[in-house]
This record gives structure tokens, C-alpha cells and sequence, in this order.
């Protein structure tokens, strides 16, 4: 009788374990709130703003933020663009706009 008494009382405890473990895990399909490079404030500040690519022409540089197209000194979310680089964008109140790296490089060359 102590045993399957026992057996139940691990059968129990296995499965309120399982339960317990699996409340833990991450949904895959759930999308990430901000990256690990980011923090939480910095990463409230960007949203809304996302730096899709830098365009070079031979004397002006422009900046494809939110599908429009910018250039410095153009106002934008209640701020103005003061410089535009190679990969980002600096904004007057002190944010910076970031491209993905493989969207800058080009092909044959190393930076």
C-alpha cells in the first residue's frame, strides 16, 4: 500500500514539476520586446523610428527612416537630423538610428 501511495506521490510531483518548467519557457513566435544591446529606455526612445538604409548620391547623403526619405536637417518625431553616416543616423535630442550592417556593405568590398 506505501508504494503505490509513493508512486502516486511521484506521479504528483513529476507532473506539477512539468507544468511548472513549461510555464518558464519563452513562446518562439513571441516577438522580442528589445534586443540584449539595447536598453529598455533607449529602446522605448527608438520606437517608431526604424533606419531602414543610407542612400549616398556624390554630394548629399539621405537617410530611409519609416519608408521616407531624410536628410540632415530634416525634422522628424519632434526632433531634427543633425548628421548622417555610413550606418546611422544622430539625431538632435541625442538618439542614434542604426542600419543592420549586412544592408551597408557592399559586395567585394571590406570595411
Amino acid at each position: 500500500m506505501w508504494r503505490i501511495n509513493l508512486s502516486l506521490s511521484l506521479l504528483l510531483l513529476v507532473c506539477c514539476s512539468h507544468s511548472a518548467w513549461a510555464e518558464m519557457l519563452r513562446d518562439p513566435t513571441r516577438p522580442l520586446v528589445s534586443s540584449g544591446a539595447m536598453s529598455g529606455a533607449h529602446a522605448t526612445a527608438n520606437r517608431g523610428l526604424k533606419l531602414h538604409s543610407i542612400v549616398t548620391s556624390a554630394s548629399r547623403r539621405y537617410a530611409l527612416i519609416n519608408n521616407q526619405l531624410y536628410q540632415v536637417g530634416s525634422k522628424i518625431a519632434d526632433t531634427q537630423i543633425q548628421r548622417i553616416t555610413d550606418n546611422s543616423v544622430i539625431l538632435a535630442d541625442g538618439r542614434k538610428l542604426v542600419v543592420f550592417q549586412g544592408v551597408t556593405s557592399q559586395l567585394g568590398t571590406q570595411k
